[in-house]
């Protein structure tokens, strides 16, 4: 089987990356003066003497029963008069009522809103995305009304925060605003029966484009996972980034500038420059115990033994499907094999009984941010293997996949 090989995968995939879902963005919504509209209002930048500025906009037709008020949403290519890197929303009914809320999108920047097609529909339980530009991957917006109960401190707090702010300007409130969420990760899966990964570019500056150099970020994770910001490498002025993922290396070679695809080379020969190696002698660490009183032990006193050193948490998705194996490989009673718990993040009375709980021998204790950074662990769980002179035997295996690999008595 080749050890390399050079993939051109065709991004098809809106993906989410972990900023998503965690970070909490708000639309402000001001009222329309007339028909004028105020420049933007940055909340992390703005001071209280900044000069607010009114300019005369051409309303769409609304319905005059509703209330209405202006937005601005960032758009990285925006070159809008006044108000660069951001377009301007018209928006009926912004709050939360039984009706839908219309919103226009100011798509040509000439504040006229009669001239950009129909409007968007948001309804109370359900949004709709925005999208810029004509390339089916430019940048897009997720909008829906501001989820006040679930962020009511952080509602009181934006509240408090813009009207310092906002000058002249009228606010309608965080709670008749709206929660934007940036979907500016594409992304393509790909599966060989054997492997599987998740690759994808992140828009970082949402100008539709993805291949700026020194600002976009390459991003690779699990088949259709959730990207870790914190992994993401910035592409280079050749529009290139190395990842690695399970023991092999990415090299991105090219990204399209539209973001329609990638071509990226796949090697699982090479030697990793951000991970474990199979061969290399396992990084001497010390850990704690999970026993009565703790004790701190080096990996060094089970040399001798093939050891299975797992790194887990209980509750995610990989431990669930993993623990029945795991708990077998505890309770093989073979004097040439050790498994290692280590979790990180648990409760330590339940590390502590777990053995009881599960009826096996596994020796447990606890992980740390330094032992995951000495053994260079990218999830949780993993699995690593050594053999008797704890050089490693294989990286991120399952309890399943190491069962395999053991000596039998």
């Amino acid at each position: 089987m080749a050890h390399s090989q050079v993939l051109n995968l065709p991004l098809n995939i809106r993906a989410e990356d972990g900023q998503y879902s965690k970070l909490i963005l708000v639309t402000p919504v001001f009222e329309f003066r007339n028909d004028s509209v105020a420049n933007p209002l940055d909340v992390s930048a703005a001071i209280t003497t900044d000069k607010v500025v009114w300019t005369q906009s051409k309303l769409p037709d609304m319905n005059k029963n509703y209330r209405s008020g202006f937005a601005w949403i960032f758009d990285g290519a925006s070159e809008m008069k006044g108000a660069k890197s951001y377009t301007l929303l018209a928006i009926e009914n912004p709050s939360w009522t039984a009706f839908p809320c219309r919103i226009w999108t100011d798509k040509n920047h000439n504040y006229d809103f009669t001239d950009d097609g129909d409007p968007l529909v948001i309804y109370t339980e359900k949004g709709a995305v925005l999208h810029f530009g004509e390339n089916k991957n430019g940048y897009e917006v997720y909008l829906e009304h501001f989820p006040s109960e679930k962020f009511r401190d952080f509602e009181l707090m934006n509240d408090k925060a813009i009207e310092q702010l906002r000058g002249n300007r009228t606010f309608v409130g965080t709670a008749g605003s709206l929660r934007e969420r940036r979907m500016n990760v594409v992304a393509a899966n790909w599966n060989n029966g054997a492997d599987s990964f998740c690759i994808g570019i992140k828009d970082a500056n949402c100008n539709g484009k993805y291949d700026d150099a020194g600002i976009d970020v390459a991003l690779i994770t699990n088949y259709n996972g959730v990207f870790d910001n914190l992994q993401g490498i910035k592409v280079d002025v050749n529009g290139e980034a190395y990842l690695e993922w399970r023991n092999a290396a990415y090299t991105i070679q090219k990204v399209s500038e539209d973001g329609q695809f990638l071509i990226v080379k796949r090697d699982t020969a090479s030697r990793l420059k951000f991970s474990l190696n199979v061969g290399d002698k396992l990084p001497r660490f010390k850990y704690c115990t999970a026993t009565k009183p703790s004790k701190h032990k080096s990996i060094r006193r089970l040399k001798g033994q093939y050891v299975y050193i797992y790194v887990w948490r209980d509750g995610v998705e990989g431990f669930i499907n993993d623990s029945a194996d795991w708990h077998a490989i505890g309770r093989l009673k073979n004097p040439d094999v050790a498994t290692l718990g280590l979790n990180y993040g648990g409760s330590a009375r339940y590390v502590y009984q777990y053995n009881n709980y599960f009826e096996t021998a596994i020796l447990q204790g606890y992980s740390s941010n330094d032992i995951n950074k000495e053994l260079k662990i990218k999830e949780i769980p993993t699995g690593i293997l050594i053999d008797k002179k704890q050089r490693i035997v294989a990286i991120g295996v399952t309890p399943a996949q190491a069962m395999l690999l053991l000596p039998t008595k």
